[in-house]
């Protein structure tokens, strides 16, 4: 929470003081003491989220006398300056956490502000799962928790399913930047973990770990997080037939032996590995056992009552549809339980099952199809096969997050399901009645409704404007606090995916593009009342619109300017009349097509264009002669390269201006923010993923940037982050970056 830059009134002593020299008649000599500097905090904004153990704290000051200021010093570190305070910055430690940061001013006088300014961090270190492995869940129960298996990360996780805590169980390599910078457990370093189960009253985790042939099944401790090899299939002393390909596996402790899928598409089969002898049987397969040969299998259950095993083969060579299959472990015979293809049970067909799991309450088995993205759930004794969640239109059951890339599923209870899906950085908790999807809580930064594909935003003072063209919706998003608030959306709110935003201020009103893909059109709203009006339909005079992609405001013309992709032209609309005209038209061969971005120079005249989807270059366009200039990039007229290096605007979006300083601030796919010199052409890294590079400021990397506002007051770029659906801050001195307000996930 931000204070005041100093209090407001007197205290009490020199209230006590200034009516004493009334009464005496002294005049002057009661007054107040002279008030002292006054700071402010630019870089972090309040109630920000950072990720990293030390943060680049900037700020600015002055004071109200004209005194020199003696010393800034935040959190009673002194900060450094070259302008006598007037700009400041510091460097500060962080704890994972609420850190509260505090100034504190000196003048030359010795007036003194303990709290000139107060922001507070919040210091996170992010769950992101960057890629789970295939059925790479696993749930204790006992606990209340979920293991996670991450094969970017080579790590185990787990996940408190009532706070969203997690926890790394192991890691072969650093998951973080503040908690676990180092490896974690000691042992065989882990290779595409995948299939994880959990076994014994220690809850030790049995996983695959390796690539191809050497594949091998491992053991993690979760108390300690060492890894060891608990068969391997290429080096064992055992009898019996030898392995081809290790697909997956699951214990049978009743009986002590591992269960393992072995083989290749086409000809796998069921062997039982002793763990006291490590002999090798032929459970199920070719050569032992009825029924339906096994294709393509690896999700596996068992039912060690039953003497049963189940399994999903996925058939793909062969057959009419794949299928659910119970195998009797005494004599190997297989029998099919569901599939569609042979009229076994009712309901969608199974495609791609990467995790099977049952209930022995309702009778029925959950499935994770990660081909057709849907939960199923199957019904043992029929077969009959219902959607619980899905992508399709028609399975879309239920509210939440999207199932887009599913990898695993696992019944809670009889009610609920756990989910994780390769698109999201934490489980989420799914009710298989509702099929009502959240995510586990503790991420999201300011309360409100998530994005879905946050395109633009334009600012109206401490708040942000956002056109989503998914959520069909703009949606305002409150600086100080991150919360989110729809404006106007919905079916019935007159909007057709909004996608392309800017603000009229002469008018006090916010002009969008909607419905791009149909019939474009240009609206306005009055952000007071939220009433729409049309500017500029497709029964307004002068050139149809084919597929805009950037707009841009041209106040002293009355009128906005529009990058047209479809037909690779600039057009002017008149904000009066809604009159279309064709602005310039021979732009070069590779010059929008599908990726440019607009902004105007303070002289009206001089229009950039960033043309960015091929080559990547940035233009000067003279409006008045059409005259035009490769600023930056490949000239797509000679060919010269200017600037450099090559490519490096390469399919950038978004830009904003810094007239003063000569400058352009781009937003790139790499999650790069660039900045091109205008007079030279040079481009550079002014905030990046710092996973990635080693420039570009700490925090949580951007993604995939396609809007910029530059608050140059402040020295920082508001950035709107679409893959994160984010709003994020970067610093311009430091290129460090916070999270404004975010809604609860991270998509890759």
């Amino acid at each position: 929470m931000r204070s005041g830059t100093k209090a407001r009134g007197w205290s009490v002593l020199a209230l006590l003081t200034l009516l004493a020299g009334c009464g005496g008649g002294g005049g002057g000599a009661g007054a107040p003491p002279p008030a002292p500097p006054t700071a402010r905090i630019h870089f972090p904004p309040d109630n920000s989220l950072y990720d990293e153990p030390v943060i680049t704290v900037s700020g600015s000051a002055s004071d109200p006398q004209g005194d020199g200021i003696a010393a800034i010093r935040v959190n009673d570190v002194a900060a450094h300056s070259d302008d006598g305070f007037a700009t400041w910055s510091v460097s500060l430690p962080l704890t994972v956490g609420e850190n509260r940061l505090v100034v504190e001013t000196l003048d030359d006088s010795g007036q003194r502000a303990a709290e000139a300014d107060v922001v507070t961090v919040q210091v996170r270190a992010f769950p992101a799962l960057r890629s789970v492995g295939d059925g790479g869940l696993v749930l204790d129960k006992a606990n209340n928790r979920a293991f996670v298996s991450d094969g970017t990360l080579r790590a185990v996780y787990t996940f408190d399913l009532e706070t969203g805590q997690r926890t790394v169980v192991t890691s072969s390599r650093p998951v973080d930047k503040l908690l676990n910078t180092e490896p974690f457990g000691s042992g065989p370093e882990m290779v595409l973990p995948r299939y994880p189960g959990l076994h014994g009253p220690e809850s030790r985790v049995l996983l695959i770990s390796g690539a191809s042939l050497e594949r091998r099944v491992m053991e993690i401790n979760p108390n300690t997080g060492e890894r060891s090899v608990f068969y391997n299939p290429n080096n064992t002393p055992g009898s019996g037939p030898a392995f081809d390909l290790l697909r997956s596996a699951i214990l049978d402790p009743a009986n002590n032996r591992l269960l393992v899928i072995d083989g290749f598409n086409g000809s796998m089969r069921v062997l039982a590995v002793d763990l006291g002898t490590e002999n090798r049987t032929l459970i199920s397969g070719s050569g032992r056992g009825s029924g339906p040969g096994l294709e393509v299998v690896e999700s596996l259950y068992l039912d060690a009552g039953a003497n049963r095993l189940f399994a999903v083969d996925n058939r793909s060579a062969s057959g009419p549809s794949r299928r659910l299959l119970s195998i009797d472990l005494t004599n190997g015979n297989r029998t099919v339980l569901s599939s569609s293809g042979e009229n076994i049970g009712t309901g969608p067909a199974m495609f791609n099952a990467l995790s099977l799991d049952f209930d022995s309450e309702t009778h029925r088995f959950l499935i994770a199809d990660s081909s057709a993205q849907r939960l199923l759930t199957v019904d043992r004794e029929t077969g009959d096969r219902q959607v619980v969640s899905g992508l399709l239109e028609a399975e879309m059951i239920g509210e939440g997050p999207a199932l887009l890339r599913l990898r695993a599923a696992r019944f809670l209870d009889s009610h609920r399901a756990v989910v994780v899906d390769d698109e999201l950085e934490v489980p989420l908790m799914v009710d298989l009645g509702s099929g009502e999807r959240r995510l586990l809580p503790s991420n999201a930064i300011g309360a409100g409704p998530r994005f879905e594909e946050p395109r633009a935003m334009a600012r109206l003072g401490e708040t942000l404007v956002v056109a989503d063209k998914t959520a069909n919706a703009l949606v305002s998003v409150d600086l100080q606090t991150g919360d989110r608030t729809v404006m106007l959306g919905g079916a019935s709110s007159g909007l057709r995916e909004p996608a392309l935003l800017t603000l009229d201020p002469t008018a006090n009103r916010l002009l969008f593009v909607d419905d791009i893909a149909q019939a474009p059109r240009l609206m306005a709203m009055d952000p007071q009342t939220l009433l729409l009006s049309s500017v500029s339909g497709p029964e307004a005079a002068g050139p149809a619109l084919f597929n805009p992609v950037s707009m841009v405001l041209d106040a002293a013309n009355h009128r906005v300017l529009l990058a047209d992709a479809g037909g690779q032209r600039i057009i002017a609309i008149q904000l009066a009349t809604g009159e279309r005209t064709l602005l310039l038209d021979d732009l070069p061969v590779r010059g929008i097509e599908l990726g440019a971005s607009l902004a105007l120079g303070a002289d009206g005249n001089t229009l950039f264009m960033l043309a960015g989807s091929n080559d990547g270059f940035l233009l000067s366009l003279n409006l008045t002669t059409g005259e035009r200039q490769t600023l930056s990039g490949e000239d797509p007229d000679t060919g010269d390269l200017i600037g450099g290096p090559a490519f490096a605007l390469f399919g950038c979006f978004g830009m904003a201006l810094d007239e003063t300083r000569h400058r352009a601030f781009i937003t790139c796919p790499s999650g790069n923010i660039q900045q091109v010199d205008l007079d030279t052409g040079q481009v550079s890294v002014v905030s990046g993923n710092s996973e990635e590079i080693n420039t570009g400021g700490a925090g949580p990397g951007l993604v995939d940037p396609v809007a910029l506002i530059a608050d140059l007051d402040n020295q920082r770029l508001l950035v709107l982050d679409m893959a994160q659906r984010a709003v994020m801050t970067a610093d311009l001195r430091s290129g460090d970056r916070v999270v404004n307000s975010w809604t609860d996930v991270i998509m890759r």
